[in-house]
């Protein structure tokens, strides 16, 4: 059985780091 708990989670840290990686190339931008 599929745990969608465990999927939310993944797709939470997925985002963050997502975000993380934006945050750097608006950095390495200015």
């Amino acid at each position: 059985m599929y745990c969608l708990s465990l999927d939310k989670d993944i797709q939470e840290r997925l985002e963050q780091a997502r975000r993380r990686e934006i945050k750097i190339k608006e950095e390495e931008d200015k």
